[in-house]
């Protein structure tokens, strides 16, 4: 797709203040993050310290920092297995040709669809004449 210099030139200039946005709160905490992570600050102290890799080695010697890893690893091995196992379970259930088939895909698919609905129903009463926006600036004036 072909884009002249003037488009690339209008895209750069809006882009420019998302991105300064978003190194800014993202990758300025991060890095802040970094700098407090090597030193020992309690805070409230404006004095900040550089101890270096001190307390990750400290983090590390500690048994609950072992046992929180354990911990993360197994949960999350096993509520994907989880996932994938039910995700498989349910799209047979959902194609395959059992009693019943119809009413188990309604069950299943009615959740997903019902905010759509409520959505189109909400944005039907906000642009309705009589009651939404257009009611609003018709009693304004």
């Amino acid at each position: 797709m072909y884009c002249s210099k003037r488009d690339r030139r209008t895209a750069v200039i809006v882009l420019i203040p998302f991105l300064a946005i978003l190194f800014l709160f993202v990758y300025g905490f991060i890095g802040w993050s970094l700098r407090v992570s090597f030193s020992a600050w309690d805070s409230i102290l404006p004095n900040m310290k550089s101890v270096g890799f001190e307390n990750y080695i400290e983090l590390f010697k500690t048994q609950r920092f072992k046992t929180d890893i354990r911990n993360t690893i197994y949960f999350t091995v096993f509520f994907i297995a989880i996932c994938i196992i039910g995700g498989f379970f349910l799209s047979y259930l959902l194609y395959s040709n059992l009693k019943g088939e119809g009413i188990l895909r309604t069950i299943y698919l009615f959740p997903l669809s019902l905010s759509f609905v409520v959505t189109g129903v909400l944005w039907r009463w906000i642009f309705s004449p009589e009651v939404g926006v257009n009611a609003l600036f018709r009693m304004m004036g």
